[in-house]
C-alpha cells in the first residue's frame, strides 16, 4: 500500500456473509498494482545513486583542484613557477644578522653581504619614567601634567594635537589606553604610540620606516609632549637599511667587487632572492661577512611534480574505474517488502551489485578523462619539448592513461634546462580562465598554454562555481550538484526526481482509488449475499409454520 493517507469513505464488510477473506483478496490483488509504483521508486533510487556517484567524483575533483591549484597553498601549487625551480640556501658567517630565501627569479651563486644600517621608523622617545602606570587610567587623574596636574583641556573639555596633519581630538574623560588607541586607530597619521612596563617610558614612532618615514607633531600647549615626558625631545629621523653585497666573489684590481643596496625595510626582495635583516655585521664590516651560497634543489622540484603525477594517476584511476565498473542488471534496487525479509548483511550485499555501474560508460566522464589524456600529450606552442622528453609517459593502453616517471631523466631535465621544464608545464598566454571563450578562442589559448593550465581549464569547465554568460556553472554540478551550493537542489538530477516524485504521488492516488473499487465491489457482494441469506431464512421459517 501506499505510503500516503487518504479518506475512507467506504463502509467495508470483511466477508461477513461469504465466509471469504476479503481483505487478502484484496491485498493479493494490489500487488499487481504495487508492483507499479516499486518499479518507479526502484527508478528513482537508481538516479538518486548516480547523482551521489556524480558527486563523488565531483568532490575527489574539487579534492585534487584544491591541494594543486590553491594559490593560497604555495608547497603544492602546480602553477608557480617556484614548483619547477627550487633552490636551497646555505649561511655561514653571523647567522644572526640575516636570512635569506630564493624564488624561481633567483640565479644561483655565492652571496658576500655586509650589513651596514637596519631600517629605522622615525620616532621621539620618551624622557621621562612612568612607575607601573596603569593604561586604564583617566587622563584628568594623572599627576604632574599642566596647571592642575593633569592635562590642559578647554571650556569643552577638549585638547587638539596634530600629527602628520592630521588633528587628535583628546577628550578629558578618555584613558591613558583610550588616547593611545586613538592615536594609533588614525590610519592617515600613520603613526604608534606605545608604552613599555618595563622601561616605563612612551615611544611615539612613525608605522613607515626608511629615510622618508615622517613624523611631524604640533602640540601648541606642550600638554601632549609633557605627558609622554618627551617635551623638547627632538625627533629622530627614519633610516633606511643598507646592505654591501658582492656577488660570486667578483674582483677588481683593488680586491672585492661590493655593490650597496638600500631599501625602506627591513625585508626586500631583489633579483628572486628575499633578505631579512636582523642586526648590522660588526663596526668592522671588512671582517664580519656572511657569506650565502644559493645552489638549485632538483630534489624539490622532482617531489613536487612526481607528487602531482602520483595523485593524478589516483584519481584518473578512480573515474576510469567508475567507467569500466560491471553493471549487475538482475540486481534492481530493493522495494521495502524485499527489504523487509532479508538481513541487513544481504541487504549490503544485494546493493554493493545494484550499485555498481552506476556510470558505466557516462559521457560526462569520458570526455573528461579523454581531454585530461590529450592536454597532456598535445605539443604547446613555442615549447620544443613534450612531457617524454623529461621522463614521464603513459603506460599501457590498458592502463588508460596512467604516467609513469624516469625519475633520472626528469631530474637531469630539471637540472639542464628548468626553465623549458616550466614552460612546458605553465606557459602563460597572459590571461585567465574565462568560461565564454568561443570555440576558436578556447583553441587558441588551449595550443599556447602549457598542460598544467590545460588541466587547469578542465577542472574549471566541469567543477566550476561561477556561472558563465549563460548562468552555467560546471558540467558536473549542471548535472549532479554539490552540497553547500545552490545547485545541491537546482541540477538536471534534481529536476528527475521532483518527476519522479509527481508520478509516485499520482500512481498511489490511482493505486488508492483502485483499492477502493475492489472494496466497493466485494462490499456489494457481501450486501447481496447477506440479503440473499437473510430472504432464504425467512422463507425456510414460513415453510416450518406451514407444516403445523
Amino acid at each position: 500500500m501506499p505510503n500516503y493517507l487518504y479518506p475512507i469513505n467506504t463502509m467495508r464488510f470483511g466477508g461477513l456473509a461469504s465466509g471469504i477473506d476479503t481483505e487478502t483478496m484484496v491485498n493479493d490483488l494490489m500487488k499487481v498494482e504495487n508492483m507499479k509504483v516499486d518499479r518507479l521508486k526502484q527508478d528513482r533510487q537508481i538516479v538518486e545513486w548516480r547523482r551521489d556517484a556524480y558527486r563523488d567524483i565531483t568532490n575527489k575533483l574539487r579534492a585534487f583542484k584544491d591541494e594543486f591549484f590553491n594559490i593560497a597553498k604555495p608547497t603544492n601549487y602546480m602553477l608557480s613557477p617556484n614548483t619547477y625551480k627550487n633552490y636551497r640556501s646555505t649561511i655561514s658567517g653571523n647567522e644572526t644578522a640575516l636570512s635569506v630565501s630564493a624564488n624561481a627569479d633567483a640565479v644561483p651563486g655565492v652571496y658576500n653581504i655586509q650589513v651596514i644600517n637596519l631600517a629605522e621608523s622615525a620616532k621621539i622617545s620618551g624622557t621621562k619614567t612612568f612607575d607601573n602606570l596603569n593604561l586604564n587610567t583617566k587622563l584628568l587623574e594623572l599627576k604632574g601634567l599642566g596647571d592642575d596636574g593633569s592635562f590642559s583641556f578647554d571650556d569643552e573639555g577638549k585638547a587638539e594635537i596634530v600629527i602628520n596633519g592630521e588633528t587628535i581630538i583628546i577628550d578629558k574623560d578618555m584613558t591613558v589606553r583610550q588616547l593611545m588607541n586613538e592615536i594609533n586607530g588614525n590610519k592617515e597619521a600613520n603613526v604608534k604610540l606605545t608604552y613599555s612596563s618595563i622601561t616605563g617610558k612612551f615611544v611615539l614612532q612613525s608605522k613607515d620606516m626608511g629615510g622618508k618615514a615622517e613624523l611631524d607633531v604640533i602640540d601648541d600647549k606642550n600638554t601632549f609632549l609633557s605627558f609622554l615626558g618627551i617635551e623638547g625631545t627632538e625627533v629622530v629621523t627614519g633610516k633606511d637599511a643598507e646592505i654591501r653585497i658582492n656577488i660570486n666573489n667578483e674582483k677588481d684590481e683593488d680586491g672585492l667587487v661590493y655593490h650597496n643596496i638600500t631599501s625602506s625595510s627591513n625585508t626586500f626582495t631583489r633579483d628572486g632572492i628575499t633578505f631579512n635583516l636582523y642586526d648590522i655585521t660588526a663596526d668592522d664590516m671588512d671582517n664580519n661577512t656572511v657569506t650565502i651560497r644559493i645552489t638549485e634543489d632538483v630534489e624539490a622540484s622532482f617531489d613536487k611534480i612526481k607528487n602531482f603525477v602520483d595523485k593524478y594517476n589516483e584519481l584518473i584511476d578512480e573515474i576510469n574505474t567508475k567507467l569500466m565498473e560491471k553493471s549487475y542488471r538482475d540486481f534492481p534496487p530493493l522495494t521495502d517488502d524485499q527489504r523487509s525479509a532479508m538481513s541487513e548483511k544481504d541487504i549490503e550485499l544485494w546493493e554493493e551489485k545494484a550499485m555498481s555501474g552506476l556510470l558505466r560508460n557516462d559521457p560526462i566522464l569520458q570526455k573528461l578523462v579523454y581531454e585530461m589524456r590529450n592536454a597532456l600529450n598535445t605539443n604547446v606552442e613555442g615549447v620544443d619539448i613534450r612531457l617524454s622528453d623529461i621522463g614521464i609517459t603513459t603506460g599501457k593502453w590498458y592502463e588508460h592513461g596512467k604516467l609513469y616517471i624516469d625519475e633520472q631523466k626528469l631530474k637531469e631535465a630539471l637540472a639542464e634546462d628548468p626553465d623549458k621544464v616550466m614552460e612546458l608545464f605553465i606557459k602563460s598566454d597572459g590571461k585567465s580562465y574565462n568560461p565564454n571563450l568561443s570555440a576558436e578562442e578556447r583553441r587558441v589559448r588551449y595550443n599556447n598554454v602549457g598542460i598544467i593550465r590545460r588541466i587547469s581549464d578542465i577542472l574549471e569547465d566541469n567543477i566550476r562555481t561561477t556561472r558563465n554568460k549563460n548562468n552555467k556553472k560546471g558540467l558536473l554540478l549542471e548535472k549532479a550538484g554539490i552540497v553547500g551550493d545552490v545547485t545541491e537542489f537546482q541540477n538536471t538530477m534534481n529536476d528527475q526526481l521532483k518527476e519522479f516524485d509527481k508520478r509516485i504521488d499520482r500512481m498511489n492516488e490511482q493505486l488508492f482509488s483502485k483499492e477502493e473499487y475492489y472494496w466497493r465491489q466485494f462490499t456489494a457482494m457481501e450486501k447481496a449475499i447477506q440479503q440473499m441469506n437473510t430472504q432464504s431464512l425467512w422463507l425456510a421459517q414460513q415453510l416450518n409454520m406451514g407444516s403445523y
